[in-house]
Parts: C-alpha cells; sequence; structure tokens
C-alpha cells in the first residue's frame, strides 16, 4: 500500500500534465488501474497478515504442546528422545538427561550416539531385550513398542522401556528416530518379587508348600521318576523358641536350619519349607541305609543349637520317612505315610529318625544300625492315621 500512493499519484499528474487527445480515456484506465492495483493490495495485505496470525498462532500451539509433553514426561516418568539421521541425540528432555547421568556421571554420556549407548550400557539380562535386538531394529528402520531393557547403572541395573518410530524427509528417507522410554524398575522387581514370593518361602529363600506339592505329585506319576524318599521334618518345641524369645529370633533360626538342610543333601535332592516348623525334603534315593546316613547328618547338624542375638537356642528336629513307590504308590498316600512315621518319631521321645514299615521287627533291625532310627509299629500307624 506504501508503493501504491505514489505510483497512482505520479500517474494521475503525469497525465494531466500532458495534452494529448485520448487524454479522457487514459484517465478512465488509468482509474480501473488504480482500483484494481488497491483491491490487490488489499488482498495481499490480507493474506500476509492472515500468515502471520498462522505463524503466531502455530508457535503458541508448538510452544503449548511442548510445555504439556514435558508436564506429561514428568508426571507419567516418560522421557522423550530424538535422534538424527547420523544416530546422534537431536533432541533429549532434562528429566532424561539427569537419568543418563545416573549411567555416567562423569557427563560424557551426552557426546554418545544412541548405538554407541547401546552397546555400552544395555546389559543382555533374561525376559529383556538384547541389545542386539534393539541395534537390529533401529538399523532396519522399524517401529517398536514399549521394549524391556537391562541397563547397567552406578547403582546397579536398572530396567527401561524404550518405544521409537522412524522420522522421514520428504523424500522418503530415513531421517532419525523419535520416540520415549520409562524407568520400569520398580515394576520389574516388584513382579519379580511377587513371582519368586509365588514359589519360595519369603523367610528361608527354600522352595514353598505349593511348589513342593507340585514337585511331589510329578514325582509319583507312573511314568514318574526313580525311588526317592520322601522325609517330612518336624523342629521340636520350635513354638517355645517364637514365645520366649519373639518370632525375629525364630526367622533366624528357621534360616540356619534351612542353610544346615541344604548343606545335608546333594544338588539335585529338593529342601522345601512346607509350613511354620515344617520343612521336607525330596532325597533322590531308595537305599535304607544311604536315606538313614542323611537322616542322621540332619539330626545332628540341628542339634547344634543356634545362636540368636549372642544367646545358644537349643533346637533339635524328628524326621518321618516314606519311600516311593514302596511307602504310597501316589502323592497323597506317600505323605500319608511319611506323615505316620513323623507322628510315631515325635511320639518315640523326638530327635530322631522313624521310617515308615510294616512291623515293629523292621524297626528293630534298623534300630540295631542306627540307635535313634526307629520305623513306627501298627498301633502307632494307626493312632498317627
Amino acid at each position: 500500500m506504501c508503493i501504491w500512493i505514489p505510483l497512482v499519484i505520479c500517474g494521475y499528474t503525469t497525465l494531466y500534465s500532458i495534452d494529448y487527445t485520448y487524454k479522457s480515456t487514459l484517465l478512465i484506465f488509468m482509474t480501473i488501474y488504480a482500483v484494481l492495483t488497491f483491491l490487490s493490495c488489499l488482498s495481499m495485505d490480507r493474506m500476509v497478515f492472515q500468515k502471520s496470525l498462522s505463524t503466531i498462532e502455530n508457535r503458541r500451539q508448538a510452544e503449548t504442546i511442548s510445555i504439556l509433553l514435558n508436564e506429561f514426561a514428568e508426571e507419567s516418568k516418560n522421557y522423550l528422545w530424538a535422534i538424527d539421521g547420523q544416530m546422534n541425540f537431536s533432541n533429549m528432555s532434562p528429566s532424561l538427561r539427569n537419568m543418563l547421568h545416573g549411567l555416567d556421571p562423569s557427563g560424557g554420556i551426552a557426546l554418545l550416539s544412541f548405538p554407541e549407548l547401546i552397546r555400552r550400557f544395555v546389559a543382555n539380562s533374561p525376559n529383556t531385550t538384547s541389545s542386539e535386538t534393539l541395534l537390529s531394529k533401529i538399523t532396519s528402520g522399524d517401529v517398536f513398542r514399549e521394549l524391556l531393557v537391562s541397563v547397567r547403572s552406578v547403582s546397579g541395573i536398572r530396567f527401561w522401556s524404550i518405544t521409537g518410530q522412524p522420522i522421514r524427509d520428504v523424500f522418503g528417507g530415513f531421517a532419525g528416530y523419535q520416540g520415549y522410554l520409562s524407568d520400569r524398575t520398580d515394576a520389574v522387581v516388584a513382579r519379580r518379587e511377587l513371582e519368586f514370593l509365588a514359589n519360595f518361602d519369603s523367610v528361608t529363600k527354600l522352595l514353598n508348600r505349593h511348589q513342593f506339592k507340585r514337585a511331589l505329585r510329578d514325582h509319583t506319576k507312573p511314568s514318574g521318576s526313580m525311588p526317592f524318599a520322601l522325609m517330612l521334618i518336624d523342629l521340636d518345641r520350635f513354638k517355645e523358641v517364637n514365645d520366649s524369645l519373639g518370632h525375629p529370633a525364630g526367622d533366624q533360626v528357621l534360616e540356619v536350619v534351612a542353610r544346615r538342610l541344604q548343606h545335608c543333601v546333594r544338588e539335585g535332592d529338593l529342601v522345601a519349607r512346607i509350613g511354620g516348623d515344617e520343612f521336607a525334603i525330596l532325597l533322590q534315593s531308595q537305599e535304607i541305609r544311604f536315606i538313614a546316613e542323611v537322616g542322621q547328618r540332619i539330626i545332628a547338624a540341628i542339634d547344634k543349637g543356634c545362636v540368636v542375638d549372642g544367646r545358644t537356642v537349643p533346637i533339635s528336629a524328628s524326621i518321618g520317612i516314606a519311600i516311593w513307590p514302596f511307602h504310597g504308590s501316589d502323592e497323597s498316600g506317600l505323605y500319608r505315610n511319611a506323615d505316620a512315621a513323623l507322628y510315631a518319631a515325635k511320639a518315640g521321645g523326638r530327635n530322631r529318625i522313624s521310617i515308615f514299615g510294616e512291623d515293629a521287627e523292621t524297626g528293630d533291625r534298623l534300630g540295631d544300625v542306627f540307635p535313634t532310627l526307629r520305623a513306627p509299629s501298627k498301633n502307632e500307624q494307626k493312632r498317627a492315621s
């Protein structure tokens, strides 16, 4: 508009200053031209104004989106990242930068490319995505969502979930990646703790009752394993330990007993805590003499007592034993007979072994070899059933 006004004034001044036959006609054309150019200038000014408003609005929206994304990243613990076509970081949220600082406090990690970061810090842990798999997806330009990776940090192993999508240029070529990652360490650790508690005892770290019953069921299948011995172990007067010293002291005693039981058996044998003061062992053997020797080792190991807070706590155990398939062809029968033998051992004075048998004669014969070893009589078996 600033140019239009001088041009129109100059045009009219020139036409009025000359003497020409078609002067009136030229003035009419000049007026039409002036109107048209004036309308064109107005239209251009409006377009420029609208474009400026649009640019300002887009910039405001971009700033708003950036603020919202940062707030989303802060509140949800999702950290935004982007890399260029050369795999170098082109964008990294402040929260992500702080988290990466935990991997390498020296600050050199900011200079690493994305593949270098993966090769250096991603550990190939079980049930997580390996560094090779993640690098393969990035090299191939694949979309990946919530890949769980384990990461080495100065505080130990952390677990990250990574999501990424390739960026394409106007020609469809690879221009980098953008995505987000989140720290899933707390969730992964909590899930693994729940999985552990579902299978193991929280105090002794031995198999729990549920898993031991499952193992016993598998071992007593018709097409199951070789003959084995089921040993049920009950700590004598353990309730007195809890009542006099408290449950924390009782837990310490249980931990000591668990370690001693593991030392008394071989690597392939199963040891479990199946109750408050009850343990069980699947001993891979059918030899009476060997089974009795293991039982004697357990009796002697537990009978040493336990030191709790500088005080020696006397402790002993009674053991009932049944051998599959001779003393029971299925899980319930074998367990019932081992429990009957345990009852007989406790009724016979505690701190001894009792192997399930048909009559007292078997007990007498075993008792000649092992003084604390005795099989339950028929009357004891009836009282236990």
